[in-house]
This record gives C-alpha cells, structure tokens and sequence, in this order.
C-alpha cells in the first residue's frame, strides 16, 4: 500500500482506539503499537514491522479486534515494503484466517484490511507462480469488497466496472485495483485482446470523472490508464500510447499526492519516445535526469529506475557499463525474491548479450523459458520462442527455426495479439530465404502479404521490417524489378514515420540486397531430412452409441524444404470433403488420397469424422503418407456407451528440447443430460500439460507437472464452471479439448523403462473416470 492511502485508513482505524483494555497484557500489545507506529516514522521499516507483528500477536491472543485489525494490516504492509514478498503473502494468509474469528470494529476499515491483504496473498501466489491462484485471490477480494468474508468461500465473481459506482468512494480505489489486476491476469494467462478491451472501458470511466474522483481512488485510477497505455504499448499501438501517455501526465501533474507517480510516468514516456523517434543522447540526459527526481520520492519509486536507464543506455551505446548495470539489476531482483520481474530482467540481459555479439548458448534459452513456465507466464512466451528462433537461424538451423516460428505464431494468434504476429512472418520469410527453397519462400511470402493485406490495424512501426524482407525474399525469387517496387512504395507509406523507423529503408542499406553477395550459400545451412511425422500414431476412440466419432491428425514437416505428397487413408465409406477425412462404418471400405503440399518447418491439420451404423459395427482407418520413411497411423472406432479410449503418441520429437511439444485432440464423452464436464490428464512422470479449446484456441487451464492438480507451481486455470478444479469442457467449449503436452526441467520425456502411460479423466457422478489412456512411445527405428 502507498503511504497516502494507509494513512488515510490508519487515521480512521486510531479513531476506534478509544475503548482500551487497561489489564498489563493489554498494555503490553498497545505499547508495541505505539512503538511500531514511532519506529515506522524514524525510517526503521525492520523495526516496526517486527512490532507491529507483536502488538498482532498479542491482540489475537487477548482476541481484542481494536487492535488486532490495524496491526495486521501494518504488519503485512511492512513485510511488503521490504521486499520479503513471500512473508508478506504468508502472514497475510494467517490474519485473514484470524480476523475471521473476531468482530469488525468498523465495517469498512475491516473491509478494506481483507482486501489489502488479499493484495499481499495475491502477489506471494504470482511470484511463487501460482497464476491460477493469483487470479483466484483478486476473485475473492472482489467478493471482500462487497462485504463477504473471503474465508468462507471457495471462489467468488470477478468485480465489474459497472459495480464501482455501487461502492463505497473508500472502496472505490480497491475495485480499480482489481480490475486492474484481472486484466493483468488476462494478458498473462494468454487473452491479451480480453484485457485490453477491459482496460480501455475502464481506462474512458476514469478519464471522465478524473476531476471528482475520491482522494482514496485517484491512484488505482491512475494505474488503470497505466495499465491500458502499456497494454496499448505491448500489442503494438505505439502513437495511441505515447498520445495517451501525455494526456495522463497532464493530468497527474493537477494531482498533489501523485507527484511520485507523475515522475514514474515520465520516464515511462521518455523510454516510449526513445522506441518511436530513436534512442539519443538528449533523450538519454532527460533519462538521467527524471531517474533522479524519481528516486527522491522513496525507495519504493527507486526500485526499478536503474534497471531503466541501464536498458535506455544500453538502446544508445551497447556499452559493458550498461551491460553490469543490467546485471546487478537481475542479481538485485533475485535477492528480493522478486522472481517474477528478475524474469523480465533475465531476458533484458540476454538480448542485451546478443546486441553485444556474445555467443549464447541453446541452455539460456531453455532455462528462460523454464523460468516463464515455472511462473505461469503465458505473456513471455510468444517472445522467447521469437527470440530462440532467431538465435536458431544464426546458427543456421532453419529447419528448427521455422518450427518455433510457427509455435510463436500459433500463440500470438490464440491470445489475441494481431500486430505481434508481423514479426514472426518476417523471421519465417528470413529462415525460408536463407534455407535457400523457393517454394517455401514463395509460400511464406504470400503468407506474409496476405496478412498485411488483411490486418485491421497496419503495423506503421513495422512497415520498414516488413518491406525490407518482403524485398529480400523477392531477389531471392528472381524478381528483382518487383523488389523495388515494393520498397518504393514502403518509401511512400513511411514517409510521416520517425527517420529512426525507415532507416533501413536507406538506399544505401536497400542496395546491398541487389549485389550477387548478398545471395546466402547453401552449405551455410545445416540442413534436416528428417521422416515427415503424422501423429498420433494409433487412436481408438469410444463413443456413445448415436453420437459422431472426430479425432484429428497432425502432419509435421520438420525439414527446411518445401515437401510434396498423399495422405492415403483407407477405411469405410472414406472420403475427402475439403481437406477433411469423413468416414460410415456401414458403407464399404475404400482408398481415397489427400494430395498435400506442406511448407518447411509447418504443420497440416486434418480434421476426421466417423459416422457408425445402426448395428454398432466398429470402424478402422489406416493412414499413410507417401514416403515409405514415415511410419503409418491408424484409427479405431467403437460405439458402446462406456468404455476408455487410447491413443499413442510418438514422443521422439520432444527430445531435450522443452521448446517442442506432442499436441493431441480428445473428444469428450458425456452421459445423456450433461452438458460438461470436468477434465484431467495424470501423468506417471513430471511433464508439463496444456489445455485449449481446440475450436476457439482459447487456453483453459496448465497443469505444470501432469500430476492433475492445478493450484501448484506453475499451474494455472480459468475460473472453472463447477467447484471442482479442473478443465471443464463441453458446454462453453465445445467436446473437443486440445491438449499439447512437453518436457520440463530442460528435458523430454523418459522412455528408457518403455512408453509412458497417461490417464485422461472426466468426473461423472462426482467419481473421476478414464476417458482415455495415452500412450507415449518413440517412434520404430528411434
């Protein structure tokens, strides 16, 4: 909590000071008060955190409310200023738990301590990566703030911003607090597009009424126009942030008790600048010098600042003294137990290394990406992936390179994040020319164009990137005229950009791209021949009588050529309808082919329905692919009313490479007259499982470790339909549930003792059963 904000609460807490014990006990504990109170004023925050917690102690035990509440809040609050998060989260726990045992003294007060300590519960949960957790605990502060006790609940609705009128105005700073901090837990759960939405409606409630907002609600409705301007930042609305940024200057600078977060703020739109018009030196001193006014108004505004500056001189000079700063930064965040902003500051350090030209090693990527995981951060992962990838081409491994590209475009695609996915279509286009194969440069030229063509909003800060390799690709096709046609016209399109953004459309920078040099030798690649992949290996569904059969089939090309060829599928009534497989188990088998094209390093999904006959006759479709290298796939069906399903798996590309994944689709089956249900999967050994709804591509909940519990490290879930945690699919999602499975710790799967088994569970009648056993195997010859 901020200083202004707590004391606020604790000059109307002392007024309910008046009825005093006056026993030796009694005395003892409000001494402490006091004592804390004094120590807290002289700058001691060690000190008085440590009195505070005794006074607690004591009024719990004489079970005395009137001091036991305040004492909780400061307590808690003291540990928070210190850094030691997890204490903080921890203690608060406990007096939530306390304070549910004793009377309210006043309502409101009491309401706004369970709420300040839920915030203290809440960030132990994100740091200790609890995401799912995290967001549950701002669920049930929600339900705090409209006067329940959160101990008595198991889950709550999230706080609307239609609800904030409804409020006290001294709550009214509480509830912009959460709903801040739900759309904070959007974008980190991969619904970035969802928070954002969140964020601009409640960042146009603020802006209206900024002038008779409560004292208590001007800083939370400040952070919540932060929050939508970086979030307006991150998903590539870059002038609409700075534009919003200075409106929000303008008006904390009318706000007395925001001078602190005026100064944060300005630097926030210095660095914003700084990535608009170009890092510089005159941006750089006026760094330099809001950094310092910053740091006067406290240890809890310096926080960061080095770590700020370090990172806009390291934009400008690329020096080693940037460099150390960085690193102490990182050092400094670890020692706080702040993992989740030294995750921010580890990726700082190592893009920094790259600008640098230090050599990185494939370890520092997995353990970033380990780091992310283990923190349920769904927001960083689409950036890790991009930045692997790209350190994969400098090494010359296109085929892996495109393979992540297309993980990190799946991901942008699914969380909602259009503008991010032009990068990626340029890193793709980059691997596919230096890979040297004109098919799928063509194709991944088109892809990118067809995008671009399409794009509700244009990427402007981009368009540079984007005509520069759009260029590259075409010289590479033989279509030099084209290419400058295309980089003419991106002249034109950029002309009101920032010279910092067209600067590589220099002619002097366009022109090397037309000398014979800048054609790239193949034998600079290091080219794969790897078998194309269909998975899964073997599927065997069971399905209630009457109901339509559906799998789906996943085919991999892992090579950095463009790859030619048939699905052959051969099973009853099989017929190819528009690149989907449908099948009747009562008409006669038949052989169809599925011509197919699939570009390097990309994946074809290939949906496949069964339709049974009304005997119950089962169904079996043999896949194949026409390369006699790729071992061939098969589908069961069997109509009966209760019975487990099976698929295998081929988990030989998982490796050591916690990057890759096994994606598998399973079809829920539901009893008559239920509309969903919960859904797990148990694994016999560590490995991290995902869940989607695979039509809407929407994350529904990770189990980090595939043990079926999902309020551990790492684990997340969105908040669920019924009381149990678990998946719950069927009603808002659909019955077919994606599920993308990977290795943890930096390592694949163990196979070494045989295949690895997987249960796959829904609950029906309050008894979990097995839907469908999962085999996970290496493939023959591996």
């Amino acid at each position: 909590m901020l200083a202004t904000a707590m004391k606020v609460r604790l000059l109307t807490l002392l007024l309910v000071l008046g009825s005093l014990l006056t026993t030796e006990a009694a005395g003892s504990f409000i001494n402490l008060w006091f004592d804390g109170k004094k120590l807290l004023e002289s700058g001691d925050r060690v000190e008085s955190t440590a009195k505070f917690r005794e006074c607690y102690e004591g009024a719990i035990e004489a079970a005395n409310a009137n001091y036991a509440w305040p004492a909780a809040d400061r307590t808690a609050s003291g540990y928070y200023s210190l850094g030691d998060i997890d204490e903080a989260g921890l203690f608060a726990q406990k007096a939530l738990v306390d304070l549910s045992r004793l009377e309210e003294p006043n309502a409101v007060q009491c309401v706004i301590v369970r709420v300040s300590l839920l915030t203290m519960v809440e960030r132990r949960h994100q740091n200790q990566g609890r995401i799912g957790e995290a967001w549950r605990t701002v669920r049930l502060a929600s339900a705090a703030l409209r006067g329940q006790d959160p101990t008595s609940i198991s889950d709550a609705p999230v706080l609307k911003l239609e609800e904030v009128d409804k409020l006290l105005p001294a709550y009214q700073g509480y509830a912009y607090r959460l709903i801040e901090r739900n759309a904070d837990y959007l974008d980190l759960t991969g619904r970035s597009d969802e928070s954002l939405e969140l964020l601009a409606s409640a960042s146009a409630q603020v802006k209206s009424r900024w002038d008779r907002l409560p004292p208590q609600a001007i800083l939370y409705a400040a952070k919540i126009r932060a929050g939508h301007i970086n979030m307006l930042d991150f998903l590539g609305y870059k002038e609409e942030a700075i534009k919003q940024l200075q409106a929000l200057l303008e008006d904390t600078l009318r706000v007395p008790s925001l001078k602190g977060y005026h100064a944060n703020q300005k630097l926030n739109l210095l660095r914003h600048v700084s990535q608009w018009e170009g890092p510089s030196e005159e941006i750089l001193e006026q760094v330099r010098e809001a950094a310092e006014i910053h740091k006067k108004y406290g240890p809890q505004f310096a926080k960061h600042t080095d770590q700020f500056v370090a990172k806009m001189e390291m934009d400008l000079h690329r020096s080693k003294e940037a460099m150390e700063k960085l690193v102490k930064s990182l050092a400094d965040a670890r020692r706080r137990g702040n993992m989740f902003d030294a995750l921010y500051h580890d990726r700082d350090q190592i893009t920094a290394k790259i600008r640098l030209g230090e050599v990185i090693d494939d370890s520092v990527f997995i353990s970033q990406l380990d780091e992310a995981r283990r923190q349920g951060n769904k927001r960083a992962e689409p950036t890790l992936y991009t930045i692997f990838a790209n350190h994969l081409v400098d090494q010359g491994r296109m085929s892996e390179a495109m393979l992540l590209y297309r993980e990190a475009l799946r991901m942008v695609r699914s969380f909602g994040r259009p503008m991010h996915q032009f990068e990626i279509l340029c890193g793709i286009l980059d691997a596919s020319v230096l890979a040297g194969d004109k098919r799928s440069i063509q194709e991944a030229y088109d892809e990118l164009v067809k995008v671009l063509a399409s794009a509700k909003d244009r990427p402007d800060y981009r368009l540079a990137q984007i005509a520069l390799t759009r260029a590259y690709a075409l010289v590479a096709l033989d279509r030099s005229d084209e290419a400058r046609v295309v980089l003419e016209e991106a002249r034109k399109q950029t002309k009101d950009l920032p010279e910092w953004m067209v600067r590589f459309l220099r002619p002097e920078i366009t022109d090397q791209i037309f000398a014979p040099a800048a054609t790239v030798a193949a034998e600079k690649v290091k080219s794969v021949v790897e078998p194309i992949e269909i998975q899964p290996i073997e599927v065997v569904s069971m399905v209630a009588p009457g109901v339509l059969a559906e799998t789906r089939l996943t085919i991999e090309n892992p090579r950095d050529a463009w790859v030619s060829g048939h699905l052959v599928a051969v099973g009853p009534g099989a017929v190819f309808n528009e690149g989907t497989l449908e099948l009747n188990a009562s008409q006669p088998v038949a052989t169809v082919k599925l011509a197919l094209e699939i570009p390097a390093g990309n994946q074809y999904f290939v949906p496949c329905y069964a339709a049974g006959a009304s005997n119950g006759t089962s169904l079996k479709v043999d896949f194949r692919w026409s390369d006699p290298e790729t071992e061939p796939s098969t589908w069961e069906v069997q109509w009966k009313a209760a019975a487990a399903d099976k698929i295998v798996l081929d988990a030989s590309l998982l490796g050591s490479n916690p990057f890759r994944s096994l994606l598998l689709y399973h079809q829920l089956n539901l009893p008559e007259g239920m509309d969903d249900a919960p859904f797990r999967m148990i694994a016999p050994q560590p490995m991290r499982i995902e869940y989607y709804d695979a039509d809407k591509q929407r994350l529904l909940g990770i189990d980090a470790n595939g043990n079926g519990d999902f309020a551990e490290v790492g684990d997340f879930l969105c908040p669920a339909a019924g009381d149990v945690q678990a998946v719950w699919i069927g009603k808002d999602t659909g019955r077919m549930l994606e599920v993308r499975i990977f290795g943890v710790d930096g390592k694949g799967i163990s196979l070494k003792d045989g295949p690895v088994i997987l249960r796959a569970e829904s609950m029906k009648d309050g008894k979990w059963e097995m839907e469908t056993e999962n085999v996970l195997r290496n493939r023959v010859g591996r």
